[in-house]
Order: structure tokens, then sequence, then C-alpha cells
């Protein structure tokens, strides 16, 4: 089976299905960081991003302009 015939069953699973995958995918890649170190290092990113917000370093668009952008994306790859 190549690649993009392995995806393209992939993405006919159930939604559920599909994050299970990829979680076990992702700890494939990094075994040796459990899942609560990987929480803790989403949560320090979130922590910096934040505080960088805050102190005027970045900016951020609103949900419906980010998910905008998102389908878009998603568009182009899927034509």
């Amino acid at each position: 089976m190549t690649l993009e015939q392995l995806r393209q069953q992939v993405l006919l699973l159930p939604v559920q299905d599909r994050a299970a995958l990829i979680r076990d995918l992702i700890d494939s890649l990094e075994p040796s960081e459990s899942g609560e170190q990987i929480s803790q290092s989403w949560l320090n990113e979130i922590a910096a991003r934040s505080d960088a917000l805050h102190r005027g370093e970045m900016e951020c668009d609103d949900w419906r302009t980010s998910l905008g952008r998102v389908r878009e994306r998603l568009a182009g790859k899927s034509t």
C-alpha cells in the first residue's frame, strides 16, 4: 500500500479514530516523552505566546479569520 492509498483510507475513518491515530503517530515520533510532558510543553508554549501577545510582540487574528485561512489551505490541498 502506498502512502497516498493509506492517506485516503485514513481520511475515511471517523474523526475520533483519526484523532486516536494522530496521538499514536505522535507518540511513535517522540517515544521518550510521556503525554504529561507533551501537555506541559504545550502549556509552556501557550504561556510564552500569551506573554508575547500581551507585550505587543506578536499579533493574532480572531478565530473566524483563522478558520477561514485554514479552510482555504485545506481546499487548496484537496484539488
